[in-house]
């Protein structure tokens, strides 16, 4: 004899089953591309580091060549003590604002170790994060609103998640509404059977063949509250995927606004830049000539270090916000090969 069971009950349970763990996978890609995001974010911040870190070394060896020629003229009796001991204090704090940027690029490194899971969260001497590319046209581009969007809603996991959720939901449904199924058993059997005779005749075989059907007349309403707690279960699955669409597109949006800011603060950064370093050489032309004043050189100098440094986030800013806009997106996911079920290539 065997019993079978609803064969809509069993495909739910198996449907069910299967969904549940594709939802699993979609969850895992999603927290890689929230780790691999915040890898980028710690490299990133180690290239910001040593632009730092060259910014303050131009503004130590500026001020040490001026704290010489000032020593050379005071020697000389050409100069005053007061330029002298100026351009002293001003080269020991260009001396201080270069080990302070070098703490903070050895900090940003073991950042970034840590978020790679290196051994101690050291990154070893030997490896040198690659130095800031020149933007060019394509860094400078507009992207495709569009397209980006687009994109986003077949590649983001948190979508695929969402998708599997529901369709989990579906089947678990499906299995509760089976069970207001009838259970079929389908029985049957052959019997020989002889007594004081050699040989066997019709009227020794017995054969029995038989159906069975049976169902759950009343339950007590457990039937009908599982139902309705596996309707209630897709209704929400199908309000999350809804959120969560509406979430992907913000974010793609807020990386696009983003991306677009960046772009506009970088190039007036450069312009600003520009225009302050030829501040400074005249200036210093000036002042080296007799005709400029102390506190004018000074100024400068401060205003080129602090353009120096607005311009190197900027351009920090940039590639960060590319980064945040493929990853908003669900592009970065295919750079290390993970791609989800049912997932293309990327642009």
């Amino acid at each position: 004899a065997c019993a079978t069971p609803s064969r809509s009950r069993r495909q739910a349970s198996s449907r069910a089953a299967r969904f549940g763990h594709r939802e699993s996978e979609a969850a895992r890609l999603e927290a890689c591309r929230l780790l691999l995001e915040g890898v980028a974010q710690a490299f990133h911040g180690v290239q910001l580091a040593r632009e730092g870190v060259v910014i303050a070394e131009g503004n130590a060896e500026f001020t040490g060549h001026l704290l010489q020629n000032s020593e050379r003229l005071y020697e000389a009796g050409k100069g005053s003590r007061s330029d002298m001991l100026n351009f002293r204090v001003h080269h020991h704090k260009a001396q201080a604002m270069l080990l302070d940027t070098e703490g903070q690029y050895e900090a940003a490194r073991v950042a970034l170790a840590a978020l790679m899971n290196l051994p101690e969260a050291v990154l070893p001497a030997h490896i040198q994060v690659a130095e800031m590319d020149e933007e060019g046209p394509e860094a400078m581009r507009e992207p495709d609103v569009k397209a980006s969007l687009a994109y986003a809603m077949t590649h983001r996991p948190a979508l695929d998640r969402g998708e599997y959720s529901l369709e989990r939901a579906r089947a678990i449904k499906k299995q509760q509404l089976a069970a207001y199924a009838p259970e079929v058993t389908v029985f049957g059997a052959w019997n020989i059977q002889r007594f004081n005779s050699g040989s066997f005749g019709s009227d020794d075989l017995d054969t029995t063949l038989g159906v069975n059907v049976s169902c759950d007349l009343f339950t007590g309403g457990r039937r009908r509250a599982a139902v309705s707690e596996a309707r209630h279960a897709e209704r929400q699955a199908q309000y999350e995927l809804a959120g969560a669409e509406e979430e992907v597109a913000a974010d793609v949006q807020r990386a696009l606004i983003a991306l677009n800011q960046a772009q506009r603060e970088l190039v007036l950064q450069r312009s600003a830049t520009a225009d302050i370093e030829e501040n400074r050489a005249l200036e210093e032309k000036a002042y080296n000539a007799g005709k400029g004043a102390l506190t004018r050189l000074n100024q400068a100098q401060r205003d080129l270090i602090e353009a120096r440094g607005r311009l190197a986030l900027a351009r920090v800013s940039v590639q960060q916000a590319w980064y945040e806009l493929r990853s908003a997106m669900g592009a970065t996911l295919e750079d290390f090969g993970l791609v989800g079920e049912g997932a293309t290539e990327g642009p």
